[in-house]
């Protein structure tokens, strides 16, 4: 094949494939939407449901026992969830195919997780957020509006900006969070 038609033949494929992911998933939500309600069951049978937390800051994770990342980044969640108790919920969001509460529990105690981490049967729940990877956090404010969707930090061991502290600093203080949305890297969902 020449290298021009081969060129055009690796295009046509990338677009149907990133015309197949896009059809499978809802469109993502933006800083300002609304979330709509939804109940989960945990990995140890707790029920949550974000008009149980109506008025209280939530912080979701869309979050896999076989992500990297979401290891790596587990004890800054569980840190940030023991310096927000009281004054923001923690919920992680399990939506990949096939991982069930054994494997969430495991997950969550190599990755130092105390904050409950619910089983997103089919991925209801994450396909409402538009979630795409894992991690990828959410911060909603009281009345379920997305103000911060993202990384939990830059990943730069030099100089680190901490997105999702500074998003629930400034939801916690009635502000907008600076930057909004942060670019992460993780695990592609499997739903």
């Amino acid at each position: 094949m020449r290298p021009a038609l081969a060129h055009t033949a690796r295009l046509r494929a990338v677009a149907t494939t990133l015309a197949l992911v896009w059809v499978g998933t809802a469109a993502a939500l933006e800083p300002g939407q609304t979330v709509d309600d939804f109940s989960v069951t945990d990995s140890q049978g707790g029920s949550h449901s974000l008009s149980k937390y109506k008025g209280k800051v939530v912080v979701l994770v869309a979050w896999s026992s076989a992500c990297k990342t979401c290891k790596r980044d587990g004890s800054k969640l569980q840190a940030l969830s023991r310096k927000y108790s009281g004054q923001a919920v923690f919920l992680g969001l399990a939506p990949n195919r096939g991982e069930d509460a054994s494997a969430i529990e495991a997950g969550k105690k190599a990755g130092g997780i105390s904050f409950p981490v619910a089983v997103d049967a089919g991925g209801a729940a994450c396909k409402k957020l538009g979630a795409a990877t894992t991690p990828t956090v959410y911060v909603l404010d009281g009345s379920r509006t997305l103000r911060y969707v993202g990384a939990v930090d830059n990943n730069d061991r030099r100089r680190t900006v901490p997105y999702l502290q500074n998003a629930i600093d400034a939801v916690l203080a009635g502000s907008a969070p600076s930057p909004p949305k942060a670019q992460g890297v993780g695990r592609q969902i499997q739903y």
